[in-house]
């Protein structure tokens, strides 16, 4: 849209701007028209001035008040389909898609990472659905303001996030990972009212402009697996080529 309307304040304004040309164009163009005819009485020109000035000054008002209204409802829906179309409802991070097609817009080389929640099946179980939703978002929370401004977070599926830090090695990707674990592994939870400590484990692998994502996904999520088995709460990276990797636990 050109216009993005989101508050009561932009209908008001642009409701004044759309009426107030509304009545400006009319009495212009009408008092100069008359006023080049021959003749013509100031009292006849300062009468189809006056029309000219209250017509559009009774119907301008409300209907551009409706217009635009319109215009920032159709932007609001506009605004929720799109957020519905790329976020994850529940925690805020980038759907699956959408958290893939971004790194492919992006063309860049950088570390791909996977992050599961350890044991989760535990906190649903123990403490419900509805303390584990709660959970999920705090650890959302926690890994976009380990990460910075430049890296993405997507939820690829249930408690299983991507991570995506573009322009990143493989010894900075460990540094992040590090920082990601710990930055977890320190939050006091407090779900439904009862504490709760989470870890996770990361996967992770330099993502290259001539990888597919799948390739890349693959890759990261044999590391995943690989730190799973070596006993949670740790990331395991791979740089390139897949043999060297690199190791951090607790």
């Amino acid at each position: 849209m050109l216009v993005d309307i989101q508050t009561t304040r932009q209908v008001w304004v642009y409701s004044a701007i759309v009426s107030s040309i509304s009545i400006i164009v009319p009495v212009t163009v009408v008092g100069t028209i008359m006023s080049l005819v021959p003749g013509m009485p100031f009292v006849a020109i300062a009468f189809g001035v006056s029309i000219a000035f209250l017509i559009p000054l009774f119907i301008a008002p409300p209907l551009s008040y409706l217009f635009i209204s319109v215009l920032r409802m159709q932007s609001e829906t506009i605004r929720r389909v799109d957020e519905h179309v790329r976020f994850d409802m529940l925690t805020g991070a980038l759907n699956r898609s959408h958290f893939l097609d971004s790194i492919r817009a992006r063309a860049a080389t950088g570390m791909l990472l996977i992050v599961d929640a350890d044991h989760f099946k535990a906190v649903n179980d123990k403490l419900g659905h509805a303390a584990g939703d709660e959970a999920l978002c705090i650890l959302v929370h926690s890994m976009i303001s380990s990460i910075g401004p430049k890296g993405i977070v997507g939820r690829l599926g249930g408690e299983e996030f991507g991570v995506f830090l573009p322009g990143l090695n493989t010894d900075n990707g460990a540094v992040m990972a590090d920082r990601i674990c710990a930055n977890v592994r320190a939050l006091d939870m407090i779900v439904d009212g009862k504490p709760l400590k989470m870890t996770i484990s990361i996967g992770g692998t330099l993502h290259h402009q001539r990888y597919t994502i799948g390739h890349s996904l693959k890759v990261a999520d044999e590391r995943l697996y690989k730190a799973k088995q070596a006993g949670r709460d740790r990331f395991i990276l791979c740089d390139d080529p897949p043999q060297k990797a690199a190791m951090r636990s607790v």
